[in-house]
């Protein structure tokens, strides 16, 4: 839930127009935000259906 609150830059000042590798600040950190959630998806995934129980 944490990672979706910080996903969403709420917390940024309405006029910042500050560009980061081309893309501006609210986007960036969007995008970095559901990398991470999706890694952290992929995980769960690999954690709860591995092959290590016999």
């Amino acid at each position: 839930m944490l990672l979706v609150a910080l996903g969403i830059p709420w917390y940024l000042p309405p006029d910042l127009t500050i560009l980061a590798f081309g893309f501006p600040l609210w986007a960036l950190i969007s995008l970095v935000v559901a990398f991470i959630i999706a890694l952290f998806t992929a995980w769960l995934y690999l954690v709860e259906f591995s092959d290590d129980e016999t």
